[in-house]
């Protein structure tokens, strides 16, 4: 019953255009192209507006937001660059790897709960928390990834 959605069915309808390469009518080409331009700004309107309804004090104070933004902010990029003491993969795949993997936390994490009519406070602070921070752990994953590679 949930798989019966509008996004997963729309999920693989457009997989099954991808894979079979079904020509797809311009009209419906145009619209999805409006459409994704939207996406981002939709997404990131839906979050300031659940931002803005939080307590940010209480949300704050949540020691497993701090947890998880270091896990996705820290850990899982410098496992990566252990990974790559220990491997030589290409210089520009594994640049765009560390780069997917030293990303903040995604909006997703609020965007499919308010879509759901739940809470989203502890979504909101990680979101902010992990947004924060990465402004100081990106540039010192790619510092880290400069010193490994050369």
């Amino acid at each position: 019953r949930n798989l019966l959605n509008p996004l997963f069915m729309a999920m693989i309808l457009g997989m099954v255009i991808g894979m079979t390469r079904l020509p797809v009518p311009s009209f419906i080409d145009v619209t999805i192209d409006a459409f994704s331009k939207c996406m981002s700004p939709c997404t990131m309107l839906l979050t300031g507006m659940c931002v803005a309804k939080i307590d940010i004090k209480r949300v704050l104070k949540i020691k497993s937001i701090y947890a998880l933004s270091a896990i996705r902010l820290l850990l899982i990029p410098t496992v990566f660059l252990i990974v790559l003491l220990i491997h030589k993969f290409d210089y520009g795949v594994s640049l765009c790897v560390l780069a997917v993997l030293s990303m903040p936390l995604g909006l997703n994490s609020v965007v499919i709960p308010e879509s759901h009519g739940q809470d989203t406070g502890e979504a909101s602070g990680m979101a902010i928390v992990s947004h924060l921070a990465s402004a100081l752990t990106i540039p010192l994953m790619f510092t880290l990834f400069d010193l490994i590679v050369r």
